[in-house]
């Protein structure tokens, strides 16, 4: 962490303050951002002189979110990691809470979200930085008159998975084609990047090797003839089906 350059949204909060005091403490620098127009007392001192502290930026729209970002790499230099704690909370059941309550807890906890994973998306793939989104457990299951705050902080979560498999479309490619045994893509005549092709052939040829057959001789291989009895219930078979259809035509000429 010695250096690293990480933005830290809600930094004026409890929880966003204790995440920026504690990279501070591991030799990191903070560029705390908050809503608010000033920080709490003492938050300057405790992140050090090397951090930076934005009041002030609404990071629901994503011009200032783009701003935030630039100021942070324009000042010191690099960006390493973002850690998204910025959001909102509300309680209220469905039937006497108002409509406008969902639309902002929306704003406050997904739209904050994405508009900082995608600005400062360009700047972490320099660095081959990382981003930490802070759900809530309430995602997973909501209690009474948690419904739009639950809402939103599953809209973290879904934001989260889809920022891991557009950022590493590759490694999860791979991962889905040995799922599938190693399977082409539908329609491709190339196989997956990076997925070892020809496994079915080492299976096939170890198989041999424990029968004592070489490629040759099991490619030439026939399966053997049915016997005389199994010959018999073929035909008897054959015959049955036979007599259903013709009964069934001459029913069909009699009407």
């Amino acid at each position: 962490m010695q250096d690293k350059v990480v933005i830290v949204t809600g930094a004026f909060g409890i929880l966003g303050r204790a995440v920026a005091e504690a990279i501070a403490a591991a030799g990191g620098k903070v560029v705390a951002v908050d809503l608010a127009l000033t920080p709490p007392p003492g938050l300057e001192a405790s992140i050090g002189p090397d951090s930076l502290v934005l009041g002030g930026v609404d990071l629901t729209d994503p011009a200032a979110a783009r701003r935030a970002v630039d100021d942070a790499v324009h000042r010191l230099g690099r960006l390493d990691a973002l850690i998204n704690v910025a959001g909102g909370f509300a309680w209220e059941t469905l039937a006497e809470g108002a409509a406008a309550t969902w639309d902002r807890l929306y704003a406050l906890n997904v739209k904050t979200c994405a508009n900082m994973c995608r600005a400062a998306a360009p700047d972490l793939v320099k660095t081959h930085g990382r981003i930490v989104n802070v759900g809530a457990g309430g995602a997973v299951k909501a209690g009474a008159g948690m419904g739009a705050y639950a809402a939103s902080k599953s809209g973290v979560h879904r934001l989260t998975e889809d920022h891991r498999y557009a950022a590493e479309p590759r490694r999860h490619a791979q991962g889905r084609s040995r799922e599938m045994g190693g399977a082409r893509r539908p329609g491709a005549s190339h196989p997956v990047p990076g997925v070892r092709q020809g496994a079915g052939r080492d299976r096939r040829a170890a198989a041999c090797k424990r029968r004592g057959l070489t490629r040759q001789s099991a490619a030439g291989a026939r399966a053997p003839a049915p016997s005389a009895r199994r010959q018999s219930q073929m035909q008897g078979i054959r015959a049955r089906v036979s007599q259903a259809e013709m009964r069934k035509k001459s029913t069909v000429a009699s009407r």
